[in-house]
Order: C-alpha cells, then sequence, then structure tokens
C-alpha cells in the first residue's frame, strides 16, 4: 500500500498485477485538463488573431503605401539637393570668375594710377619749369623788345620797325600760349582740390 496525498489507496494495476498509486493518475488527469486548457485557448487566441488578421493586413497595407510615399518624398528631397549643388557650384564658379575679373580690373586702375601719378608728376615740373625759367625768359624778351621800341624808336627803319612789331606780337602770343598751358595745367588739380 502506499500513501497518496495522504490517503491510503491501493491501486492495483491489472496489466501487471502491481498497486498503480492514484498520485499518477491525477497528474495524468491534470496534465490532460491543462492541455484542454491550452487548447482551448490557442483556439481562442487562433479565433482573435484571424480576426485581427484583415485590421493588421490594412495596417500593414498603410505603412506600406507611406514607406512607398516617404521613399518618394526621399527622392524628390534628393534630387533637389542634387539641383542644388549644382546651382550652388555654378553660382560659386561665376563669382570665382566675377571676383578675378575685379581682381585684375583692380590691378590695372593701379597700374593706370600709378602711371597717372607719375604723369601727373611729370606735368606738375613741366608746370614749374614753364612757370618760371621759360616765362621769365618769355618776359625779359619782351621787355628788350619794348625798350627797343622806346629807346631807339628815332633811328628804327619803318622795316626795323615793322620786324620789331612782329616780334613784340610774336612774344605776346608766345606769352598767352605759356599762360594758357600754365592754366590747362593748374586747372585740374584746382578742380581735384576744390573737389575734395
Amino acid at each position: 500500500m502506499h500513501w497518496v496525498w495522504g490517503w491510503q489507496t491501493p491501486v492495483t494495476n491489472t496489466l501487471s498485477g502491481t498497486d498503480f498509486p492514484l498520485g499518477w493518475i491525477l497528474g495524468i488527469l491534470t496534465l490532460a485538463f491543462v492541455s484542454l486548457l491550452v487548447a482551448a485557448w490557442g483556439r481562442r487566441w487562433r479565433k482573435k488573431h484571424l480576426a485581427l488578421r484583415p485590421v493588421m493586413e490594412q495596417q500593414r497595407k498603410l505603412i506600406e503605401s507611406q514607406r512607398l510615399e516617404l521613399l518618394s518624398y526621399s527622392q524628390r528631397v534628393e534630387d533637389i539637393n542634387e539641383n542644388l549643388v549644382v546651382l550652388i557650384n555654378e553660382r560659386a564658379s561665376v563669382l570665382e570668375d566675377q571676383r578675378n575679373k575685379l581682381m585684375e580690373r583692380t590691378k590695372m586702375l593701379m597700374e593706370v594710377n600709378q602711371e597717372l601719378a607719375e604723369r601727373n608728376a611729370q606735368l606738375e615740373r613741366y608746370a614749374e619749369l614753364n612757370s618760371h625759367p621759360v616765362r621769365r625768359r618769355v618776359a625779359r624778351i619782351k621787355g628788350l623788345l619794348d625798350l627797343i621800341f622806346l629807346n631807339h624808336q628815332k633811328e628804327l627803319t619803318p622795316g626795323i620797325e615793322e620786324y620789331l612789331g612782329h616780334m613784340i606780337q610774336a612774344t605776346l602770343k608766345l606769352d598767352e600760349v605759356i599762360h594758357d598751358i600754365q592754366r590747362g595745367l593748374e586747372l585740374p588739380s584746382e578742380e581735384t582740390a576744390k573737389k575734395r
């Protein structure tokens, strides 16, 4: 005899003629019952799952369409980015060309300004030379001619007097030309000084 869950119950195995414990029978029955419960729960879960399958399929299709739409947007954005990169590179190239041209023109203007400064210095030297030594000599010639004409007018023959008149006229013209040159050389610097 065996004790099973607090009972003394003899179970005889009819096949072998030995005692079979009741605990084993209860364990097998419990296992069968649990198996039935699991099977029932599985059927219920499967039924619920099958009921949700169309909803899940609809959600899957919606997600797939949204994924494809996002891929399309992503491709558009990528194309736009590529176009922007090309446009930026083109504009950068144009700006670089313009900057190079500007640098060349600036260099050319600096060379022209240097040349103009040198010419202005030459003109100032010429103006100084013109204003003093040349004008002084022309004034001296004019004065000598006036002295000859005034002091020796009685001694002059009409031919010499005519030549002296022409010489005085030529000297006056030369003096006017020198004054015109002097004014031409001085006006731009005076106008520049007024503009500053």
